[in-house]
């Protein structure tokens, strides 16, 4: 009996398990039919099965032999909640569940041969396959498709022939690059500051669009065109209706090339370039600068600082190259400075930079080399000794002349309320180019390895 008990429950596991597999087979047919009725695309057909299956597979639930007995505790008083026990050899039990075990066997014997299971996740699958099943019958009874054209030999006759030909794209580089033109289809590349025309080829339209990704949308209308300046790469793509109808051409791409500033290398002198007292100071400078168009405009940006401490100098100076030479696509520029006719003594120290500019308008791209540090050494400085017991202020020059600093910029702000906008930033400037020149000058002094 203890087996013959322990069998059935699996049996109705089992059965169980048969009719909720049924049920959600149903479900998948019906979801499939419905699919198939309102003539859903393959791609979303297939995963709309794959995620219905998915769904079934994580809620469904575990039912075994000890859920039916519980079933059956619930569902039979006269089990007196004992079911369990027929699962467990008699080996396992006190005397006590032994004796209960066997009062629940008897009532086990006396239950109906169709004992009742937990139907209500099965009931809820068949109500779900049945609502999907009706769902596809309604494209059945009620046609969709009544309201559309027929698709007869007379289609041609119907006037929502809509239809979007070509695209015929008109480039106009910028004025400095040549202004040249050319012509291109739907996709394309262009120069930065370019003129772009589109036209497009529509058929029985009553309204077009010419959409862009960067949200622009030109209307079309006969013989127009739509011009756009070219700063930025986008997408675009033509909409067209025709009274109820609507279609949407494919989205095209157009490349942008943007204009890059010049690229300069300093070759020679090297980022720090220390000079002995003695004359002469001649220094040959050679850069090498490139360009995507070409450069127009090349020079040094020369800083020229004199003096010590609060007295501390600068003088700014632009300087020519004196000779240029073509190196591939680039330039090779050359010149040598002559410090002292530049003014500069022992202990004045030089900060340069080549700029160069393209010919890019109605703004040029600037772009400018490395810094260099270029000094001459002063032999007018005290020697340094060490006394034992002999407390020396050596205060380094640097801070003195960033207290200069300091007190400039404390003047500029209380001066802000009365200065202009445009002279309040170019002072701004000029002590933020004092204050980047004092901590080149003595980076080394303050353990800065930034040069």
């Amino acid at each position: 009996m203890t087996n013959e008990a322990a069998r059935t429950l699996e049996q109705l596991a089992a059965r169980w398990r048969r009719r909720w597999a049924l049920a959600a087979f149903a479900l998948m047919v019906a979801v499939a039919a419905a699919a198939l009725t309102w003539e859903v695309k393959g791609l979303i057909a297939a995963g709309a099965l794959l995620a219905v299956g998915g769904i079934l597979a994580w809620l469904r639930p575990r039912v075994d032999a000890e859920r039916i007995a519980r079933h059956l505790d619930r569902a039979h008083p006269s089990l007196e909640e004992s079911a369990g026990l027929l699962l467990i050899p008699p080996g396992g039990l006190t005397a006590l569940e032994r004796l209960q075990r066997g009062r629940a066997e008897r009532a086990f014997d006396t239950l109906p041969l169709d004992r009742p299971l937990p139907e209500r996740a099965t009931r809820s699958l068949w109500l779900c396959a049945t609502a999907t099943a009706m769902s596809a019958a309604i494209p059945l009874v009620f046609p969709v498709g009544a309201t559309r054209p027929p698709l007869t030999a007379d289609r041609a006759e119907i006037p929502s022939a809509l239809a979007i030909g070509s695209i015929d794209l008109t480039i106009t580089d910028p004025a400095y690059l040549g202004g040249r033109t050319h012509h291109a289809s739907a996709d394309a590349e262009a120069f930065e500051g370019s003129n772009l025309v589109f036209d497009v080829a529509l058929a029985h339209a009553t309204a077009s669009w010419f959409v862009t990704t960067d949200g622009d949308s030109f209307p079309l209308s006969a013989g127009q065109r739509v011009r756009i300046d070219a700063d930025r790469s986008f997408l675009y793509q033509v909409v067209a209706t025709a009274d109820t109808a609507r279609t949407a051409g494919e989205w095209h791409r157009v490349t942008v090339l943007p204009d890059r500033p010049p690229a300069l290398t300093v070759v020679r002198p090297d980022e720090r370039t220390i000079l002995p007292s003695t004359r002469p100071w001649n220094v040959p400078v050679e850069i090498l600068a490139s360009d995507d168009h070409g450069i127009a405009t090349v020079r040094l940006l020369a800083t020229i600082t004199t003096g010590s401490g609060e007295d501390v100098r600068f003088r700014e100076d632009t300087l020519p190259f004196a000779a240029r030479e073509s190196r591939g696509s680039g330039l090779l520029l050359r010149t040598t400075l002559d410090l002292a006719a530049l003014g500069m003594g022992p202990g004045d120290e030089l900060y340069l930079s080549a700029q160069a500019l393209d010919a890019r308008r109605p703004v040029p791209n600037e772009g400018r080399s490395a810094t260099l540090f270029i000094s001459i050494t002063d032999t007018a400085q005290m020697m340094e000794a060490e006394f034992d017991g002999l407390a020396i202020d050596r205060m380094p020059d640097y801070f003195r002349s960033q207290r200069q600093i300091i007190i400039d910029t404390e003047k500029l702000l209380a001066e802000r309320p009365h200065l202009a906008v445009a002279e309040f930033r170019r002072r701004s400037n000029d002590i933020g180019i004092d204050q980047q020149l004092l901590r080149l000058r003595y980076s080394e002094m303050v353990g800065d390895e930034v040069y």
